[in-house]
Parts: structure tokens; C-alpha cells; sequence
């Protein structure tokens, strides 16, 4: 059950997810029981590290964009803005990493459609 429960963590991605504070909080995130709203209230909330240096800010919305790109994709394109959200994480590849770690681990344990 420990190695199950340690796989299902992904560590090997999570360690590609920087800065360590942020892998951390987002390892932390009970995937199992949350829904979409709750899966970008935690990216916003592990985001606030880099916010600080970078003076960028993401908003909830770009966020939405990008998971769906990686759990919905035909959904991505009904947000008109759509293009400039995904253009801001190829920019930012750290938080790019981190929300297709949150999309697989949210998909690993939740298996639910978004269509």
C-alpha cells in the first residue's frame, strides 16, 4: 500500500517541479476529492513563491487554460483569450511544469471527464 501510495505521488516528476516549496504544496493537495475550482485555488495558492521575485502574476483564469490543455483540451478554446494564456507559459516553463504535474496527478486519481 506504501509503494502504491508513493507511486501514485510521482515523485520523479515532482522533483522537476521548482521551486521545492511549490512541489511540496502541490504533493500535499488531496487530488482524490478535489474538483477543478479546488485544484486552481491550490496552483494560485503554491504560486505566491514566485510572485514575489518575478513580479508576474497569473491569474486563475490562465490557470483553468492550461489545465484544460492538459485534461480537456477541447475546452481550452472556450475561453476567447485562450491564445495569450497559453502564450504566458511558454514564459514560464516552471509553472508550466507544475500544473501538468497537479493535471496528471488530478487524472491519476480522480479519472473524471471534463467534457
Amino acid at each position: 500500500m506504501d509503494r502504491a501510495r508513493e507511486a501514485a505521488r510521482l515523485p520523479e516528476l515532482s522533483e522537476l517541479v521548482l521551486p521545492a516549496p511549490r512541489a511540496e504544496c502541490l504533493e500535499r493537495v488531496p487530488y482524490e476529492s478535489s474538483h477543478l475550482d479546488d485544484l486552481i485555488a491550490a496552483l494560485v495558492s503554491c504560486h505566491v513563491d514566485v510572485q514575489s521575485r518575478s513580479g508576474r502574476w497569473l491569474t486563475p483564469a490562465d490557470l483553468r487554460a492550461l489545465l484544460y490543455l492538459f485534461l480537456a483540451p477541447e475546452r481550452v478554446m472556450d475561453d476567447p483569450e485562450w491564445r495569450g494564456r497559453l502564450l504566458r507559459f511558454s514564459a514560464d516553463r516552471f509553472t508550466a511544469r507544475a500544473v501538468r504535474y497537479a493535471a496528471l496527478r488530478y487524472r491519476a486519481m480522480t479519472n473524471v471527464d471534463l467534457s
